[in-house]
């Protein structure tokens, strides 16, 4: 059993990691500083100590949110906890790790089992969270999945972070102070992956100026990008596209239009023409590099445009008649006549169906 020393150590480093909380990466993929503790709990605690340290920490979230999404992060937390100190157990970690010296002995003993420890916890909460995605979202577990596993840097990392907690908690012979030791890189390490979130941010910004832009010079317009983007982007993560093919279909989908901005008029220029006159404007930025390719294939004729320009204008009509000029054609009609006109495929005729049918009320959401 722990001893107190150690409860209240643990209790002590959980205040200002619970404070500073969960950095949101892209949509629903969050890290946090939990992890490292959790680990750590998993060797000084034990896996139920571990569980119990994940529950609180889950019920306890920082923010307004609603009861069942704290019992979902509570049982999120307890499993990671509980299986990570199963999965270092099972790996042959040490549950007397102050007897350990030598490198030899810290790697096999303490080491390569708190990796186990980082990899299951990985794995539990990429399981759990796309579970609960693909209820409430429809969002494809592999794409998910991939979406959260992109963070396993940032786990390597935490488990780096806790294998020195341990280390120079017991072989070192620091104690319950070294807490304290391994405060500082805890919150240089959140400190880095949240200037990373405020870059993405900023550059979500700068596409919502340039659509800000397109729509005060053509006011019927208002709100069809953002729709288009979210349709074309749900379409493709039901085709099972990866999640940074996805962010340029979305970020295609936002910009798709923005060649109003070089005409006069406001009726502006043909869509292909639209779409390559976006890709100029915007082609000096590298972050949407992947977006222009998207954007100069959505300027070809339709039998040579690329699966995912043909989501975008896919989307684009389907808005257009729903929404912007709306006629009689249900949404599903109008799928099915760009299937026939030939300016999508099958694959994308259904994926769209898909999307609008996990839309609710259609595009633009009106019932």
């Amino acid at each position: 059993m722990p001893g107190p020393a150690a409860l209240a150590a643990f209790l002590a480093l959980a205040v200002p990691v619970w404070w500073i909380g969960e950095t949101r990466i892209s949509g629903a993929v969050t890290i946090s500083l939990i992890s490292v503790l959790l680990l750590g709990a998993a060797v000084v605690l034990g896996p139920l100590g571990a569980g119990l340290l994940g529950l609180g920490f889950g019920l306890l979230t920082r923010g307004g949110m609603p009861a069942w999404a704290r019992v979902f992060n509570g049982a999120l937390g307890a499993a990671s906890g509980l299986v990570g100190g199963l999965a270092y157990l099972a790996a042959g970690g040490s549950t007397q790790p102050a007897t350990l010296h030598g490198a030899a002995s810290l790697a096999t003993e303490l080491g390569f089992p708190l990796l186990a420890a980082d990899v299951c916890q990985a794995l539990v909460n990429a399981v759990l969270i796309a579970g609960i995605m693909r209820v409430s979202q429809g969002v494809p577990l592999r794409l998910m999945a991939a979406r959260l596993l992109e963070s396993g840097p940032v786990y390597v990392a935490y488990g780096i972070l806790a294998f020195l907690l341990i280390v120079l908690w017991f072989p070192a012979g620091v104690g319950p102070a070294s807490s304290l030791l391994i405060l500082l890189p805890l919150v240089a390490a959140h400190w880095t992956y949240v200037q990373y979130a405020a870059q993405e941010h900023a550059r979500e910004q700068s596409l919502d100026l340039l659509v800000g832009a397109l729509e005060l010079k053509v006011p019927a317009l208002r709100g069809h990008s953002s729709r288009v983007a979210d349709l074309a982007a749900r379409a493709a993560e039901h085709l099972g596209m990866g999640p940074a093919e996805v962010l340029d279909v979305r970020r295609a989908a936002m910009l798709h239009d923005l060649g109003h901005l070089r005409h006069s008029s406001g009726d502006g220029p043909r869509h292909a023409q639209r779409a390559e006159d976006a890709a100029r404007l915007v082609g000096g930025l590298s972050f949407l590099a992947g977006a222009c390719e998207v954007l100069r294939s959505l300027a070809r004729p339709a039998g040579g445009r690329s699966r995912s320009a043909q989501l975008v204008s896919g989307a684009s009509a389907l808005d257009r008649s729903q929404v912007v000029e709306p006629d009689d054609r249900s949404a599903a009609a109008v799928v099915i006549d760009l299937r026939n006109a030939g300016l999508v495929s099958a694959e994308v005729e259904d994926a769209l169906v898909w999307a609008i049918s996990r839309t609710a009320g259609g595009p633009g959401g009106h019932p």
